[in-house]
């Protein structure tokens, strides 16, 4: 059986919402080379989401390993995907920044987690700690400065949500997303951070 899946990395609140994400990618979107040469993998994806909900960029963040499954994730999304869109503290809607893996699988999947956007280890986690993940979400201003940066999904341990909160900075320090044109734009982007004992 021929199934891409497409899962979501990231969280809910103000960010943007997939509509029928279910319908994006059918078996008639495998590239038929690849099929032939029983080429699978996973892609993950950084969608840049208009404040109407469409895509409006599409890179690749981690490689298959075959740039054609890749370029194909990127093509069929740019083309189907929909959001219902972000919204900042205000209410208004913004520009946002969301990540997708879609699974190219020939054979029938296996049921696999989806992965964090950042993974910590730390020596132990806190007693009192109910979940090891934790959600960030930032406004990251056109000019690249981030006008606001707030737990959207706590672990309900001070600790660990201040560490993500730190973690995440640094990630926005890659700047705003960009419009199909290249030019910088207002973003929301949120960032899931897993928290793992270090062994």
């Amino acid at each position: 059986m021929i199934l891409p899946l497409l899962l979501a990395l990231a969280g809910a609140g103000s960010a943007p919402r997939a509509i029928h994400a279910e319908d994006w990618l059918t078996d008639a979107d495998y590239p038929i080379a690849a099929l032939t040469a029983g080429r699978s993998g996973r892609v993950v994806v950084g969608l840049t989401v208009s404040p109407e909900g469409r895509p409006m960029r599409c890179e690749t963040v981690r490689s298959s390993g075959w740039a054609q499954l890749d370029e194909r994730a990127c093509t069929v999304l740019m083309k189907r995907a929909r959001f219902g869109p972000a919204h900042d503290e205000g209410g208004a809607p913004v520009a946002s920044m969301v990540m997708r893996q879609v699974t190219w699988a020939v054979s029938q999947p296996v049921a696999m987690a989806v992965p964090a956007d950042l993974l910590l280890s730390v020596k132990g986690m806190p007693k009192d700690s109910t979940a090891r993940a934790v959600a960030v979400r930032q406004v990251i201003g056109a000019d690249g400065k981030i006008e606001s940066c707030a737990i959207d999904t706590s672990s309900n341990v001070p600790s660990l949500d201040r560490v993500a909160c730190a973690q995440a900075v640094e990630i926005a320090k890659e700047g705003p997303a960009r419009d199909a044109g290249g030019a910088p734009v207002r973003t929301l982007r949120l960032v899931r951070i897993l928290f793992s004992p270090a062994w």
